[in-house]
């Protein structure tokens, strides 16, 4: 039963379930901190903080939604799903009035909205995303479905990063003779962030109703053999974390790889904007092609999943995925500050950057269906471990650690602002050249940073196939053995 292939309709369901996740944090990384820094003029290092504050509290909170999900008892929606119902229309309402300010308020209030609305959109989507990375684990042990299944995933986020640049820069960011720089104008930001809302509440629904049916099945089917059903204490909450660090090793490395990736991808994310406007100096068209050339890497790396996952060996295939994306982000923003990359303004600097993020998505598509499956792999192993279902908790772990590390990168990110004294307001062509570069060699560093960081974690996991087998075999023994004993 732990092995059974799926039908259609969940797959395409779960797949959905993962942009509204992606269509928050592209949005989020993109924009908030242009947004509430350049379009508002609130100081970088008070946005930083408030954006790490956010973060924080985002970071703290995940943990227990982990584990109350893997507590939730059986309900008509499914036990996933109950939370993932509850959180969508706050995470629509929050998110909509973030980058909905009041023209008349100063820096203060301002830094009270960007926090107060950014903790409860964040924690609104973190009810949905946790429990929903938790059913993706359940859905199918397979070998040959978990790729699969990933791939919807990555499909559908692939889509999501993909769609919004080009949504965002074609109808509500393009140049016009008042803000030839779109993403200037205060005005256009509320509407933008309305129709995100809307479309995530639809994806969140398809998504809850498409995997309900397989969800319920598994919960007729497989007796869980613990005792626990209540809403977990903190205290239980921080036992699970601590067991969890103590019986299984991979889980501990799991944790250390989201760090260090979340900082090569914070970095990178956080100063899009600032590096496309006033770096490569681009116009909203390029911004949007520059952007939407991205996700189709991840989306081809996502189509082709299941030709390479289940057939090379999982750690072997991480490793060269990520130190070949490390190679394909860094030379375009480092290749400008030398002579042999093409400068600002020149015909070949687009396309050139176009090539370059679509094999970044790529590399990272492909790096992350399969540590996607990893994860899956080290979610079963901590259940073997524990007796108990952990996957909503290992998952708010990817979470802790992902908000983490970018509120670290935020409040850097902020600081460094200052203390360069970037512009604010200014046209693009008042920003010197010298001041964009240090933009520049800063995000470099972070970066190769914290890829090398993540190759050291991949090659500690302990992971293979033969132990991969072994481990469902004996969870399929449990379950069968608590069956009988119900049934008895």
């Amino acid at each position: 039963m732990l092995d059974d292939r799926l039908n259609h309709k969940t797959r395409f369901a779960f797949g959905a379930g993962g942009i509204p996740e992606t269509l928050k944090n592209s949005v989020w990384d993109m924009f908030i901190l242009f947004y509430f820094t350049q379009v508002l003029h609130l100081p970088g290092s008070l946005a930083g903080v408030a954006i790490a504050i956010a973060l924080t509290v985002n970071a703290l909170v995940d943990p227990s939604i982990g584990s109350y999900s893997d507590a939730m008892p059986v309900t008509k929606l499914g036990r996933r799903q109950m939370l993932m119902a509850i959180a969508s229309v706050p995470f629509a309402i929050s998110f909509t009035l973030l980058f909905w300010a009041p023209p008349s308020f100063g820096p203060v209030a301002t830094f009270a909205w960007l926090v107060g609305f950014s903790v409860i959109a964040r924690v609104a989507i973190s009810l949905f995303t946790i429990p929903y990375y938790a059913l993706g684990v359940e859905l199918s042990r397979n070998k040959f479905e978990r790729p699969i299944l990933t791939s919807f995933r990555s499909v559908g986020t692939s889509l999501g990063r993909m769609v919004m640049p080009i949504v965002a820069f074609t109808f509500f960011f393009a140049a016009s003779p008042e803000f030839p720089n779109g993403q200037l104008n205060r005005a256009a930001y509320p509407k933008f962030a309305l129709a995100i809302s809307l479309v995530s509440l639809v994806l969140m629904a398809w998504c809850i109703w498409g995997t309900n049916a397989r969800s319920k099945e598994i919960e007729r089917r497989v007796i869980r053999t613990g005792a626990v059903r209540r809403v977990p204490s903190l205290a239980v909450t921080f036992g699970q974390i601590a067991h969890a660090f103590r019986s299984t090793r991979n889980v501990r490395w799991q944790v250390l790889l989201g760090v260090f990736m979340f900082i090569s991808l914070g970095v990178l994310n956080v100063y899009t904007l600032h590096l496309c406007t006033y770096y490569w100096r681009l116009t909203p068209e390029d911004i949007r092609n520059v952007s939407a050339a991205l996700p189709p890497g991840g989306l081809l790396a996502a189509l082709v999943a299941r030709y390479y996952v289940p057939y090379f060996e999982k750690k072997r295939l991480m490793l060269t995925c990520i130190v070949l994306y490390g190679l394909v982000v860094l030379v375009p923003i480092a290749g400008p500050l030398t002579p042999l990359f093409p400068q600002p303004g020149t015909p070949l600097q687009a396309p050139l950057l176009i090539g370059f993020k679509f094999m970044a998505g790529f590399f990272y598509g492909a790096f992350l269906t399969t540590s996607a499956t990893v994860a899956g792999d080290v979610a079963d192993e901590l259940e073997l471990n524990s007796g108990e279902p952990r996957q909503a908790l290992l998952s708010s772990f990817t979470f802790f650690t992902m908000f983490a590390a970018s509120a670290v990168v935020n409040i850097a990110a902020g600081i460094f602002l200052d203390l360069i004294a970037f512009p604010v307001g200014l046209p693009v062509a008042q920003v010197s050249v010298a001041t964009s570069d240090k933009l520049a060699i800063f995000s470099c560093i972070v970066i190769a940073f914290a890829v090398s960081g993540v190759t050291y974690v991949v090659s500690r996991l302990e992971i293979s196939a033969e132990k991969q087998r072994l481990i469902n075999e004996q969870l399929e023994a449990r379950y069968a053995l608590a069956a009988q004993g119900a049934s008895a």
